[in-house]
């Protein structure tokens, strides 16, 4: 008899973690607990009402612990048992393999090899200390190109990235980092290095010449890749910017067909648009509220964007503020 309570305790409980559990997993609140037990029991006296032993069923729902404070306890305990259960099947196994990603984000990978370069003096003391051998570490051509490689995906164009931007912003995106492209070759072909600041201070602190030709080459082919890549892009840009601004844009210049629209359809409902006032104002008063939220999202990662431009205003406001300070007869 007591195995028998005891057993009928257990699968009480058993419930009660099935029920805490889909409460938990569909992000209601603990207090829902009771109110599936009222349902629970409501239900089940038309589900049992022809069985014989329904006085024991109902008696069993009403048992079922399920109060705010207990959906709440058996939470908690869930994380912690299948913590428990993981350690030991680890210890069990005979092998064990862990299931980690491969893939590197472009968002981290400039920023790891950033901490490399800065730790690198660290690094090299390090392996001599444990009597292992890099030889690439001291030689020039890989330390010159590894540089190369910090500077450039420090560099990369991470707006690229990422969900919910709009087709033609990606455009103006591409056709920007393009141009930015162009001029790192031609940074590096005059040597000035303003874009390759740890290739420039490698190259200086080891007084070597860098190998300028080869990493004109790597930036063309970065660019012409670039280019080839994102070349259908380009070719669609009235049909893009359709989207953005659909009043001021010709319907012969886009390209519809990929997408299964009817030109001719489009043309004419294109020209209904235009025609009313009422749809005019719209466009007009949707485009200038978009341009507002673009000015308010700028305005909020101001401290770190356009640094040097912002710079310029207030060398300027120094200058003009020192010569207005200056005597009447300096100034003449």
């Amino acid at each position: 008899m007591l195995s028998n309570w005891a057993q009928s305790s257990n699968n009480v409980n058993l419930v009660s973690f099935a029920v805490s559990f889909e409460i938990a997993k569909r992000g209601k609140p603990f207090t829902d607990g009771e109110y599936v037990k009222d349902c629970f029991v409501r239900a089940s006296e038309e589900v049992f009402r022809d069985f014989k032993n329904k006085a024991e069923i109902m008696k069993k729902i009403k048992a079922l612990p399920l109060s705010a404070k207990t959906v709440r306890d058996r939470t908690a305990k869930m994380p912690s048992n299948v913590t428990n259960m993981q350690e030991k099947d680890i210890q069990l196994a005979s092998v064990l393999s862990l299931a980690i990603t491969i893939k590197t984000s472009l968002n981290y990978r400039g920023n790891v090899l950033q901490r490399f370069a800065l730790c690198l003096s660290e690094i090299k003391t390090f392996l001599n200390e444990k009597s292992i051998d890099y030889p690439e570490l001291e030689e020039d051509k890989w330390l010159q190109k590894f540089n190369f490689m910090v500077d450039t995906t420090m560099k990369l164009n991470l707006k690229l990235q990422g969900k919910g931007n709009p087709a033609y912003a990606l455009l103006e995106e591409v056709v920007c980092y393009e141009k930015k492209l162009l001029l790192f070759v031609e940074d590096m072909g005059n040597g000035k290095l303003l874009h390759f600041k740890n290739l420039k201070q490698y190259c200086d602190e080891t007084n070597t010449t860098i190998e300028a030709n080869y990493f004109n080459i790597v930036l063309k082919n970065m660019k012409d890749g670039f280019a080839v890549r994102f070349e259908q892009f380009k070719t669609n840009k009235s049909t893009l910017a359709f989207i953005v601004n659909p009043l001021n844009t010709n319907t012969n210049e886009i390209n519809i067909e990929p997408f299964g629209i009817d030109a001719g359809s489009l043309q004419m409902q294109l020209l209904d648009l235009k025609t009313k006032d009422f749809w005019n104002g719209k466009f007009t008063e949707l485009k200038s509220k978009l341009e507002e939220l673009e000015v308010q999202k700028c305005m909020h990662i101001a401290q770190h964007k356009w640094t040097a431009l912002k710079e310029i205003s207030r060398v300027e406001a120094l200058i003009f503020g020192a010569w207005n300070s200056l005597p009447e007869c300096h100034s003449e």
